[in-house]
């Protein structure tokens, strides 16, 4: 299992665990309300930006091991 920190404007390195880059999405979908499409905006080293369609929220995905 790998862990990822998820963070936002209003969380900040919160822990999820999954498998994969998809998967730990997936969870972050799920586990924060996200609903919508998202696209990666950038990557870089082991952390990738994310911003949900037709908004400005954005959101960044850190995996930590």
């Amino acid at each position: 299992m790998t862990y990822f920190l998820f963070s936002d404007s209003t969380a900040w390195h919160r822990e999820i665990t999954a498998t994969t880059w998809r998967d730990a999405i997936r969870k972050a979908r799920d586990q924060f309300g996200i609903g919508g499409r998202v696209r990666i905006t950038a990557f870089y080293g082991d952390a990738r930006d994310y911003r949900l369609d037709g908004t400005t929220y954005s959101f960044t995905l850190r995996q930590v091991n």
